[in-house]
Order: structure tokens, then C-alpha cells, then sequence
């Protein structure tokens, strides 16, 4: 999942930070994804304080895309908060967002948004999200695939090796920093090689990787 469509941003000084609130909404862009909720080409949340008005915003001027401020009071400082307690907040703000959305866009189910965010939540913030796959032509059942774990501060790449859905290697490929990159710049290629071998070159860095079994 090359492409974040939903993006949690803040209009509040010395809150929920930016670019370091951007990971949960990568994760929410990632189960919207998987539940076939593109609806918008792109969602923006604004998290607001009280001298701005809440509201949605269905023309921004950009089609496709949409906005909404919302407004929840949070402790401050921010940062003096643990780390799961600011993915919380964060994920609570974009939550609220989409109720919002939900009453006013039938196609969006309050049951299934609550449904994402207690997944979100069982899984504590680390999700593993497939960046770019490729199956073996030769053995169908293999597949290799890049996956990110995206964190507050940095984003991890992994490369998977899985076997009839079941995984068989993960080898660490790098970490970047949030302020570092846009998520949509990094870009994989690879192939599988004769010997069973996969080789994998990271498109942006120019940084090459052979891997297998």
C-alpha cells in the first residue's frame, strides 16, 4: 500500500504534532483499504481548538477530496503523554471524524468503523501493511513482499517471504524517519532469480538487497 488517502492533521499549537501523527492515519488508510472503503481520492482531518468551527467540508476545491475539523480537548503537553496514549488520542480524533462522516455518507457503516478501530487497537498500533508484493510465477504458492510498520517516529521496511499464507523469512530492510520521506516516494522493484532467490532494490535509494530461503 503505497498510497496514504487519509491523513490526521492539526490546527492546534503543541498537540498532536505533524508529521508524527501521520502513522495512524496510514493505518486507518490501510483498513479502509482492505474493506474497500475508497470513496474519497483523499480525507483530511484537522484537529482543532476552539477558535475554529467543526464541520465537514465535502468541497475543498480538489475533487475527490474531502475535509473535517474536529475539536477534542487534550492534556497538555502533548508530548509529556506515553507513546500509546498519544496513538490513542490520535486514533480517537480520527474516529470521531468519521462518525461524523458516517452520518452524513450512508456508504460508511458505524459498525464497521468501530470495527476498524478496535482492531486497530487489539493490535496495539503495530500492524503489518503489505507496501509491495510479488508472486513466484514459477511456485504460485510463494509470494515476497515488502511491509511497513509504521511507528510515531520512524517507519520500518521488512521484506516477507510467505509460503501458502503461511510466513517462512523476514529480513529487515531499513527504518526511516517520518520527517525523512512522504510514505508515496518510496518505491520497490524486484524479481524473483532462477535459484529461488529474490532480488530487491529500493527504487529511491538505489540500495539492493538479495534474499531467500
Amino acid at each position: 500500500m503505497e498510497i496514504e488517502f487519509l491523513r490526521l492533521n492539526s490546527l492546534v499549537d503543541n498537540s498532536i504534532g505533524i508529521p508524527y501523527s501521520y502513522y495512524v492515519g496510514y493505518i486507518y488508510t490501510y483498513y479502509l483499504q482492505k474493506l474497500q472503503l475508497e470513496y474519497y481520492s483523499f480525507i483530511v482531518i484537522n484537529h482543532i481548538d476552539d477558535d475554529l468551527n467543526e464541520g465537514l467540508f465535502l468541497d475543498t476545491g480538489i475533487k475527490g477530496e474531502i475535509g473535517m475539523n474536529v475539536r477534542m480537548p487534550f492534556q497538555k503537553p502533548f508530548d509529556s503523554l506515553e507513546e500509546v496514549e498519544r496513538s490513542i488520542f490520535r486514533l480517537n480524533v480520527i474516529h470521531e471524524a468519521m462518525l461524523k462522516l458516517a452520518n452524513n455518507d450512508s456508504r460508511f457503516s458505524v459498525e464497521v468503523l468501530e470495527q476498524i478501530k478496535s482492531e486497530i487497537l487489539r493490535a496495539n498500533f503495530i500492524v503489518d501493511i503489505p507496501y509491495w508484493v510479488s508472486s513466484n510465477k514459477k511456485k504460485k504458492e510463494i509470494i515476497g513482499a515488502v511491509i511497513v510498520n509504521p511507528k510515531e517516529r520512524e517507519y520500518t521496511f521488512y521484506f516477507v517471504i510467505a509460503e501458502n499464507g503461511i510466513e517462512k523469512q523476514r529480513t529487515y530492510l531499513q527504518s526511516m524517519e517520518v520527517n525523512d520521506f512522504y510514505i508515496d516516494t518510496i518505491h520497490f522493484d524486484g524479481a524473483w532469480q532462477k535459484n529461488g532467490s529474490f532480488f530487491l532494490v529500493n527504487t529511491r535509494t538505489g540500495q539492493e538487497f538479495n534474499l531467500g530461503l
